[in-house]
């Protein structure tokens, strides 16, 4: 009888570079998904605040492409990963009804917001400030406002490209 050499156990070896590779990659991937879900939680508190002060919100998914609203609208992406990430994943705020400063503050965090409504004696000159930082806005409604004249002029200088409609 011949002894046959029995085949050798072969383990995956990996060397000391290569684990550093997966470890940068697996870190950056994680920073990404963090830095998603902080913004997606900062725009929950926007919208659970605009709705709050008596306001409204409306999305991206319930518009079509000219503006028009959709009849059956539905939240995007799937349940689970809503509740992991948060209701308004890959949904974006595009037009907003404001009835108080307070609710202002929180616009900024609202990076597709394109038509903000402001109706209410609420709102004055200082919730107008929380809009300077808002570059993307296109068109402004102020209606029933105490806005005065100095801080819609004040609130034009910062945002050139916006159109303020009283």
């Amino acid at each position: 009888m011949t002894d046959t050499p029995k085949p050798r156990r072969r383990w995956v070896r990996y060397g000391l570079m290569t684990l550093l590779a997966l470890v940068i990659a697996a870190g950056t991937g994680m920073c990404w998904v963090a830095q998603r879900m902080q913004a997606s939680m900062r725009r929950t508190e926007a919208v659970e605040a605009i709705l709050r002060s008596g306001g409204g919100a409306r999305f991206d998914f319930e518009v079509d492409e000219s503006g028009k609203p959709l009849a059956k609208a539905r939240d995007p992406g799937p349940s689970w990963l809503r509740y992991l990430m948060g209701q308004d994943l890959g949904a974006n705020v595009i037009e907003a009804e404001v009835q108080t400063d307070d609710a202002l503050e929180g616009v900024k965090d609202l990076p597709q917001l394109r038509k903000l409504h402001l109706f209410s004696k609420r709102i004055t000159d200082v919730g107008l400030q929380h809009l300077e930082e808002v570059n993307q806005l296109e068109t402004l409604y102020l209606e029933e406002t105490q806005v005065t004249d100095a801080g819609v002029r004040k609130l034009q200088k910062a945002l050139p490209k916006c159109r303020i409609i009283r």
